[in-house]
């Protein structure tokens, strides 16, 4: 995962203010950040994180409807028994990239680990 993050670009080794990094600098720093959630927390996020922007909650990039949809068949997909980590509880956040708002939802299930990714800045 953290490879992911570093891959991505979104992970800095210092803060644009020449101070520490915000971003986790190693894996145990980025999974000190995540929590353990059941599935219909892992949902409420992947729908709210892609339905409405992070800064100031306008339109997102995809409907409701079409979100639910489409999590909900990525949830059958992954099975019973996925495990699922994010960094946010929708009201609060333990940041994992250098963006100002982010939101992580991992899962892993079925021999498959999916990572969706938000970063949004004010």
């Amino acid at each position: 995962m953290f490879t992911f993050l570093i891959d991505c670009g979104v992970i800095d080794s210092a803060s644009s203010f020449d101070g520490p990094p915000q971003a986790p600098q190693g894996v145990d720093q980025l999974a000190a950040c995540l929590a353990e959630v059941d599935q219909d927390m892992a949902l409420a996020v992947l729908v709210e994180m892609t339905t409405r922007t992070l800064a100031y909650h306008a339109q997102g990039r995809y409907p409701v409807d079409k979100a639910q949809d489409v999590f909900k068949k990525l949830i059958t997909l992954l099975g019973h028994g996925t495990r699922w980590w994010t960094n946010t509880d929708l009201g609060s956040w333990n940041p994992v990239t250098r963006h100002t708002m982010d939101a992580l939802v991992v899962g892993t299930g079925g021999g498959v680990l999916v990572a969706v990714l938000a970063a949004d800045e004010d």
